[in-house]
């Protein structure tokens, strides 16, 4: 897909900035993972997984309107995005893993 098919103008500028701090919050989770190569093993380093997520929603909302891909997402997407409703049980990135074994 071409770097122009990831963008679309889909939200007014006061949604927009509303959704700003995930570009902010996805930038240093990229930053920081590029970060650990090499890196010592001990070092941690915490993200806000419900942000992430929101993020993840963004993309496949914006890329859902702007008709890149053609699954249609359920209607409550928007306002998971915009957390005005909360996650339902079982929605979601998740990871199985113990305390012993960070990701």
């Amino acid at each position: 897909m071409p770097v122009k098919g990831l963008a679309s103008n889909i939200l007014c500028e006061r949604h927009n900035n509303a959704l700003g701090d995930l570009a902010s919050l996805i930038d240093n989770f990229v930053t920081a993972i590029r970060s650990f190569d090499g890196a010592p093993k001990s070092r941690h380093i915490q993200f806000s997984g419900s942000g992430i997520e929101r993020w993840m929603l963004k993309c496949l909302l914006g890329l859902s309107v702007s008709k890149n891909i053609t699954s249609q997402l359920k209607p409550e997407c928007t306002d998971l995005l915009f957390e005005r409703i909360d996650w339902p049980d079982k929605w979601g990135l998740y990871f199985s893993t113990n305390s012993s074994n960070p990701i």
